[in-house]
């Protein structure tokens, strides 16, 4: 519109838009006074203060000049004697809904036990695991082997007993070692780029058990050229890959 918010309000069809949209309304909160703002369903009904564009609870009520002290207030409603601060007081508390009643509080007993499952079916303990400490080249296992280089576990690693067709490949996590499906979901994966250390069993036996590693892959390992993986082998005559397996 070609006017200035000053000048359209000045202007006598947006001053009587407005008062229309004034009364409708303040008519509406009268209906709902008797009601206490709650409708047939009991439900409440919530309006908006014209001045504040807040709720209507927190209205000014009486200023001397409100458009509510003057439309809404009734010396004689619902055949009362109410004076004016005892009504917008009452105004306003039935604007609001509050909750007095606690909820019911229940103990043990058979009914408890049969609204709610209140049996443990698995309870996971937290316990604190440690890795293996380095280990210097020449030093003997309780098995009797002699280590022919350091061995040091730590956190990311990933680790195995040795290349074969079963092998088994687990990654170092939280101080625990978790295996993976298979060597082929863990050959389909970002995590067959770092190099596998091959260690021995008494060393792979003293790690904690991990969560099981199950990938998004899990397709059989055929059909794809990788590059050869890098290995360390930590073990002297390591007796773990089979025959004419080539490490």
């Amino acid at each position: 519109m070609p006017y200035t918010i000053e000048e359209r309000n000045e202007l006598d069809f947006y001053k009587s838009f407005v008062s229309q949209l004034r009364n409708t309304h303040i008519n509406a909160i009268k209906e709902f006074i008797p009601n206490k703002f709650r409708d047939n369903n009991g439900v409440l009904q919530s309006f908006e203060d014209i001045s504040s564009g807040l709720g209507l609870e927190d209205a000014t009520f009486e200023d001397g000049g409100s458009l509510y002290e003057t439309a809404l207030f009734n010396p004689n409603i619902e055949g009362t004697t109410q004076n004016k601060s005892t009504f917008f007081d009452s105004v306003r508390n039935s604007t609001l809904t509050s909750q007095d009643t606690k909820l019911k509080q229940y103990t043990k007993s058979e009914l408890l036990n049969n609204t709610i499952n209140r049996n443990f079916s698995e309870l996971d303990m937290m316990t604190t695991s440690t890795l293996p400490a380095p280990l210097l080249s020449g030093s003997a296992l309780p098995n009797g082997e002699i280590l022919s280089e350091d061995i040091e576990v730590e956190n990311g690693d990933l680790i195995t007993l040795g290349i074969s067709e079963d092998m088994i490949i687990w990654l170092i996590e939280y101080n625990k070692k978790g295996a993976f499906v298979n060597k082929e979901d863990f050959f389909n994966s970002r995590y067959s780029e770092p190099p596998l250390k091959v260690l021995p069993l008494d060393i792979v036996k003293s790690i904690d058990d991990g969560k099981l590693i199950i990938l998004e892959s899990k397709g059989f390992y055929t059909g794809v050229t990788l590059s050869p993986t890098t290995t360390t082998t930590t073990v002297a005559n390591t007796p773990y890959s089979k025959p004419g397996v080539d490490v």
